[in-house]
């Protein structure tokens, strides 16, 4: 019996080479999102420190020039954080587009493996007639080429 060809393997290995870019792309990603995280964190976590530090000195006599620019990198500090949580979305978002991306490969693969088990079986299933009919066919041959005689009972 000829050996096993599986008239879908290269459809199955660029699909298999398409979910590992699919997989790069989702890590990617990932990280994109880590990174703009930490960006918005660090952002609010600078704020914070400058209204600390700004009722601190509130406290104290300052001129209205000091005061204006206060507010102004406070506002600054708020667009920052406004910018950073708008790319926390947007990595989010791609994040999803990508994960989806990824599950789809990853489905389109197994059907098609799925296949492949499929037919796998069928021959092995085919095989093993084969082989059954060879080993049929073996077995009579010995039958008929024993002589008869050693075949009959002896009394």
């Amino acid at each position: 019996m000829p050996r096993f060809q599986f008239r879908l393997q290269k459809v199955l290995e660029a699909k298999q080479a398409f979910e590992k870019v699919k997989l790069k792309e989702a890590g990617e990603a990932r990280r994109k999102l880590s990174l703009a995280e930490f960006n918005f964190t660090q952002a609010m976590i600078k704020r914070q420190n400058f209204q600390r530090e700004m009722a601190v000195r509130r406290k104290q006599s300052r001129m209205v020039s000091e005061l204006r620019s206060d507010l102004q990198y406070e506002r600054l500090l708020t667009g920052e954080i406004k910018a950073s949580d708008r790319i926390v979305r947007d990595a989010k978002r791609d994040l999803e587009i990508k994960t989806r991306e990824l599950v789809q490969a990853m489905k389109e693969r197994k059907i098609i493996e799925k296949l492949r088990e499929r037919k796998w079986a069928e021959y092995l299933k085919e095989s093993e007639k084969e082989e059954l009919k060879f080993n049929d066919e073996i077995a009579a041959q010995r039958w008929n080429t024993v002589p008869q005689n050693l075949l009959a009972p002896k009394f």
